[in-house]
């Protein structure tokens, strides 16, 4: 099993989990996430997740990044 989750962090990571849940390795997708969404098309998810970063000279610098999970069974 595959899970998506944003930690206390801001990151965002990918758990794969056993039959039974249990955690068998977390890996970091994305970190400084302020937000992600989750959208569900018949059997494709589409996860978009959105970062914002401050420079050393106080700029903002914002990105965006979307993928699409083709669920099976």
């Amino acid at each position: 099993y595959l899970e998506y989750r944003l930690n206390a962090d801001g990151e965002f990571v990918r758990r794969v989990l056993d039959e039974s849940f249990a955690l068998i390795r977390e890996d970091k997708f994305a970190s400084d996430i302020t937000d992600f969404q989750a959208v569900l098309n018949g059997k494709v998810v589409t996860v978009t997740v959105a970062t914002e970063q401050t420079t050393a000279f106080h700029r903002t610098l914002s990105a965006q990044e979307s993928m699409s999970l083709v669920l099976r069974n």
